[in-house]
């Protein structure tokens, strides 16, 4: 739908059981940019962004990308449709190369058909080779140059974070979903993870992070969505959000009173 946010979930909820994890959560990403997802332990925020990634179905409520509803449809349908993700827990083949990992990004938008690979036709091979010289360029983009050609087993951590990265990025997507991506990072690892973020926005990819590193979450976004208790607790810039008096409270600690608020 022309005009549509890119991103909209809309009076979402989640039981697991008797358990609700989200209730009647709103918010939209409606410009490029880099958006943020935090609130305290508990709080949801895990829960919604595997609806969002099509891990898990709301019990109620929608996802819409561009003004479609994709509640519900499976992480590959949804990255066929621009939406590429990395994980808390690396998702890496530790028995391939960085390169090798990075193509496997570029399989749902490529055709390798086995009779065309098996006979190495002139389309095939001209494929491969453009997805390795893409690759190779997003290796680089990430700063993993001299990773490329390595087995990942024996790459860094923070590497491999970044490499992770890469591969989404190997999808194409419009909207990038980052699960806590400075989760085990030293700071000079974070700073690299901070410029490597903002120019992917400057590239015109909205991004989405869930992080509990206050400062990184402060530093780079354009817009907060706060959780408490499975509701929306409050939206906003990071002025507003590090300024607001709920928000602390619940980071301290002290009782909030959560009521819905409107997108």
């Amino acid at each position: 739908m022309k005009g549509a946010p890119i991103l909209e979930v809309r009076n979402v909820s989640k039981a697991f059981g008797g358990v609700n994890a989200l209730r009647d959560v709103s918010f939209a990403i409606r410009s490029a940019g880099i958006h943020s997802l935090i609130g305290p332990n508990g709080a949801g925020k895990t829960t919604l962004f595997n609806l969002i990634g099509g891990i898990n179905v709301p019990t109620s409520g929608s996802v819409l990308l561009k003004g479609a509803d994709v509640s519900g449809w499976a992480p590959n349908k949804l990255a066929v449709c621009g939406v590429s993700r990395t994980f808390q827990n690396l998702q890496i083949f530790t028995e391939m190369t960085a390169i090798e990992n990075v193509m496997v990004g570029a399989h749902l938008r490529l055709d390798f058909r086995l009779i065309a690979g098996m006979m190495k036709l002139p389309a095939f091979r001209r494929r491969d080779v453009e997805a390795d010289a893409e690759a190779r360029r997003l290796i680089d983009f990430v700063g993993l140059a001299a990773f490329a050609d390595r087995v990942t087993a024996h790459m860094p951590f923070g590497a491999l974070k970044r490499l992770e990265i890469a591969r989404a990025l190997m999808a194409r997507p419009q909207l990038l979903l980052l699960d806590e991506p400075a989760a085990g990072l030293n700071q000079g690892e974070k700073v690299q993870l901070q410029t490597l973020i903002r120019t992917i926005a400057k590239e015109g990819i909205n991004v989405l992070l869930v992080e509990h590193d206050m400062k990184l979450v402060m530093n780079l976004s354009d817009h907060i969505v706060v959780l408490a208790n499975g509701c929306k607790l409050a939206e906003g810039k990071a002025n507003e959000i590090r300024n607001d008096p709920d928000v602390i409270a619940a980071y301290l600690g002290r009782p909030v009173k959560v009521t819905k608020v409107d997108a």
